[in-house]
């Protein structure tokens, strides 16, 4: 709702009233120029006023109707690659099988962990099977569940059997909804999926359908990010010195300087640290620094304050060739066109 506000308030003859659906089917009501609407049905749209209509619900995505939704795929993919960054090697997914959001998030979701090697090691969980998919569980494991309410649920089903959060179970939720976290007890890991600017791009191509010109059938915004707090607040791991090099590498990676610098101190061989931290992992202590800086920069270029060259630098890379190759292998598009993507 806060994005169509900001939007409409950028347009002097723009008004917006949120009403009930039935209200329009009263024959007295006046009716709208143009309606963006949660439509969770395929069919939702007869009942409307024949005007323009955008719709902003994930529940379908088959809609004769434009809508403007959150990139979900891209939600399943940063809650898995957040929980393997944890060190979490046993997965869950709980989500409701019958929502086209909560399907393309476990498929994003499912494809990270494929291609890390994990697909075997993960418990998909239905309304109706909460319980025994947690019961289940091998410590430590990490859960993605498909919105911030179903993590809040999950959460009091983990206390119930013993498990201790995020020692024993990880959780991270989607949505960012401050109430879901405060039943949880806990600060909630969660996924933003941009609300705000789904409802201002929302706005914008229903003005444009209400000028008279054509607008895509269906619009993906990418989420903000991951939004990571207490309930994945942890380095899983079983082994001191993986850990230890773990939380070395994020408090310096962007630093200059070499992998045999950062490491002075740790006690153990070069050899035998990146024998441990692969199979700890599934990385290489170069792929994790380099993983880590990359973050970095794209954490800078959503800032959009600094330049490309300035955020090469904070990022620790020296050349300018190096940094757009591994950049664009990392996101598929330069460091501009991920800035402009934003």
């Amino acid at each position: 709702m806060k994005g169509i506000l900001t939007f409409s308030l950028e347009q002097e003859s723009w008004t917006v009233q949120r009403i009930h659906p039935e209200f329009l089917r009263n024959p007295m009501a006046k009716s709208p120029e143009g309606i963006i609407a949660f439509l969770p049905r395929r069919e939702d749209h007869v009942a409307l006023p024949p005007v323009p209509i955008i719709n902003i619900s994930s529940h379908s995505t088959d809609h004769p109707v434009c809508s403007v939704l959150p990139d979900n795929v891209n939600i399943g993919e940063l809650a898995a690659t957040h929980l393997l960054e944890k060190g979490y090697r046993n997965f869950m997914y709980s989500g409701n099988q019958a929502a086209s959001y909560s399907r393309d998030r476990a498929e994003g979701f499912f494809r990270v962990l494929r291609m890390n090697g994990y697909a075997k090691r993960v418990i998909t969980s239905k309304p109706e099977q909460e319980q025994e998919a947690i019961r289940a569980c091998t410590p430590p494991t990490g859960v993605f569940c498909a919105t911030d309410a179903r993590a809040a649920r999950i959460a009091e089903g983990c206390r119930a059997h013993g498990y201790l959060i995020p020692q024993d179970i990880g959780i991270i939720g989607c949505d960012n909804d401050p109430l879901a976290a405060l039943s949880c007890g806990f600060p909630l890991s969660s996924i933003d999926p941009a609300g705000e600017e789904v409802g201002w791009q929302a706005g914008r191509l229903l003005d444009q359908t209400l000028r008279g010109e054509a607008a895509p059938q269906l619009t993906r915004i990418a989420p903000v990010g991951v939004l990571s707090r207490e309930s994945t607040d942890l380095l899983a791991m079983s082994d001191s010195l993986v850990v230890q090099v773990l939380q070395l590498m994020k408090k310096h990676a962007t630093e200059p300087g070499s992998l045999s610098g950062l490491l002075t101190g740790v006690p153990a061989s070069r050899s035998l640290v990146e024998k441990r931290f692969k199979e700890a992992t599934g990385m290489t202590l170069l792929q994790y620094r380099k993983r880590l800086r990359l973050d970095h920069a794209c954490a800078l270029l959503k800032d959009g304050t600094l330049s490309v060259g300035e955020i090469m630098d904070r990022a620790g890379y020296t050349c300018r060739t190096r940094f757009h190759k591994e950049f664009r292998r990392y996101q598929g598009k330069t460091p501009l066109e991920y800035r402009r993507s934003r």
